[in-house]
């Protein structure tokens, strides 16, 4: 197992930041964008629609607030940059630059220690890499100044494994360096120097998987308290460099761990957390004496909540977390190696409805049994479960969801409904459970693919994805509304609905998602007071789809503004090989 995960995260590396091949795709389809209609309040109504939806109208004060702050996406530096046209059709709030790449890289020199293609029995080579390529991308103030051109706030992400590529006698080196130093020259060099102002900096990027994705410079996976330490040294020393400059420490965010090992649900796999019993069985805790943590992420939380309040360790009481952040990227796949080993349905085909119904994973206890990059036939409730560890544990911190996308794995060729719905349905539950961040990978791509999972590609072509986070990105904002739903002919988890009230256009966005391959009729209903329904209007929603209706408050407004997006939208066909 140990070696699939290895074999996991280089595959992740290199396919997604090394120009790849196209895949042949089993698809063809015509991309028109999202069709787009009114209806008048009550006009449509059918009476013979069992199946009702209800929004609850009463806004409740504590409910979550989506802003333009809420979506954001990762960008790829040096591949073609998004037209300013389709940048202003998608009103992301933040546009993060990280990932593994950026574990490798100096922000002095912008140099990066490209990846080598290797054995899994390579030995651990000497800091000083001798014979291996740098390569450079675009510096990290370049890119702030174009972000904000994206009417965006960047995040950057900070390199803390320890080793950084350097100019040293004239020549690339990559050497050992002190993490807390670089950090903090770079909050100096941005804040400092540029007087950019950026406040979101993510502590590194999924350090779980260092000894693999790295494991040509890093020997060993590092323990968690290892791990710690070196994090709560890095962010004190940048906030000590931003109270400097502006006089305020927090005048920065930190965002961290920036992990997504969700298979084998976070554990370090460092000899000093996990131990193997005579019989076979692995087993992993955290802490010392009395406390006793069953994963990673609990213990990072329970120790930055004890190393904040020690005198010795941070004397000035800076605070060490404001996001807790994470990153998740299901597949639907018994093989990740096997680019086309799909679950499939009895007829032998891609259980697209599946998929789509596996995304409540992320907000109930729904038994996983499809999507391979979570344990399977367990209960797993993501959200919740990351919103009660950070309760319990290190309750100053807002969740973030900063690298997502379907599969890790570029171009894998699922249906082209998978890519944009499941998308768009997974960024709705993170808004209705209060994750603060969310940041799509990725925001652009050089070569156009439908399975890309760039937005954008070639400046201004755009993939499926990008025709949902539209919709979501303009329309889905305000508080968000409860939603009910009382089923008739529909199964409960066949038609699923969100809502979210914009106080400033006096304005309900109702999102209704149907993943099934049938049309699903129902009537969405306005609940003004309990028990008390007005019916607004009817309608039949497209087999794998999501429709967005706009719904003025104003009785003297009466026209609904409808979107709706899925595979009758994409015109989808099989093509037989």
């Amino acid at each position: 197992m140990k070696n699939e995960l290895r074999k996991f995260s280089l595959m992740l590396i290199l396919l997604t930041l090394s120009p790849a091949v196209l895949a042949e795709t089993r698809w063809s389809f015509q991309d028109n964008g999202a069709h787009k209609f009114t209806l008048k309040k009550y006009s449509s109504i059918n009476s013979s629609y069992s199946d009702k939806i209800s929004v609850q109208l009463t806004v409740d004060a504590n409910a979550p607030t989506i802003t333009k702050l809420f979506y954001g996406a990762d960008f790829a530096v040096n591949e073609v940059y998004p037209g300013a046209n389709r940048m202003r059709e998608i009103k992301i709030g933040f546009i993060r630059i990280g990932g593994s790449a950026y574990d490798r890289y100096d922000y002095e020199n912008s140099l990066i220690l490209e990846y080598p293609f290797l054995s899994e029995d390579v030995p651990f080579p000497t800091p000083d890499i001798a014979g291996r390529n740098f390569s450079r991308i675009r510096d990290d103030v370049f890119a702030t100044q174009m972000i904000r051109q994206f009417a965006a706030e960047p995040m950057l992400q900070v390199n803390i494994t320890g080793f950084m590529p350097k100019i040293v006698n004239g020549r690339s080196a990559f050497i050992a360096v002190d993490p807390a130093l670089e950090a903090a020259k770079f909050v100096k060099k941005m804040n400092g120097q540029h007087k950019l102002a950026v406040k979101y900096f993510a502590i590194s990027n999924e350090p779980l998987q260092w000894a693999s994705t790295h494991r040509d410079f890093i020997a060993r996976p590092l323990s968690a308290d290892e791990y710690i330490d070196r994090y709560v040294k890095v962010v004190i020393a940048m906030r000590k460099a931003q109270e400097e400059i502006s006089g305020n420490p927090n005048d920065i965010r930190i965002l961290g761990p920036e992990e997504s090992q969700s298979w084998n649900w976070y554990q370090t796999e460092a000899e000093d957390d996990c131990k193997t019993s005579v019989e076979g069985v692995r087993r992993c805790s955290y802490g010392k004496g009395l406390v006793k943590l069953p994963d990673f992420l609990s213990y990072f939380l329970y120790r930055l909540n004890e190393l904040e309040k020690d005198q010795t360790v941070n004397p000035k009481q800076y605070k060490l977390l404001d996001y807790f952040s994470i990153h998740t990227y299901p597949y639907f796949r018994s093989n990740y190696h096997d680019r086309s080993s799909f679950i499939t349905d009895r007829g032998g085909e891609q259980d697209v409805e599946r998929y789509l119904k596996s995304v409540d994973i992320y907000h109930n206890n729904t038994m996983n049994t499809v999507n391979y990059a979570f344990p399977l036939n367990r209960s797993i409730g993501l959200i919740p479960w990351i919103k009660d560890i950070v309760a319990r544990y290190y309750p100053k911190a807002e969740v973030a969801i900063t690298e997502f996308a379907v599969d890790s794995m570029a171009y894998i060729d699922y249906h082209p409904a998978v890519y944009p719905i499941f998308t768009a349905e997974l960024l709705a539950i993170a808004a209705k459970e209060g994750v603060a961040l969310t940041s799509k990978f990725l925001l652009n791509g050089e070569i156009y693919n439908p399975n890309s999972h760039a937005l954008v590609t070639e400046g201004n072509t755009v993939t499926p994805t990008f025709r949902s986070y539209e919709i979501l990105t303009n329309h889905f904002l305000g508080k968000i509304l409860t939603t009910k739903a009382n089923y008739e002919k529909a199964k409960g988890e066949d038609l699923t609905s969100y809502a979210t009230y914009n106080a400033n256009k006096k304005v309900i966005a109702v999102l209704v998602f149907n993943r099934t391959s049938e049309n699903k009729c129902a009537t969405i209903q306005l609940e003004k007071r309990p028990q008390e329904f007005t019916s607004l209007y009817s309608h039949c929603f497209g087999p794998w789809s999501l429709t967005l209706a706009n719904v003025p408050t104003k009785e003297s407004e009466q026209e609904i503004e409808f979107f709706e997006y899925g595979s009758t939208e994409l015109n989808v066909k099989k093509i037989s090989h």
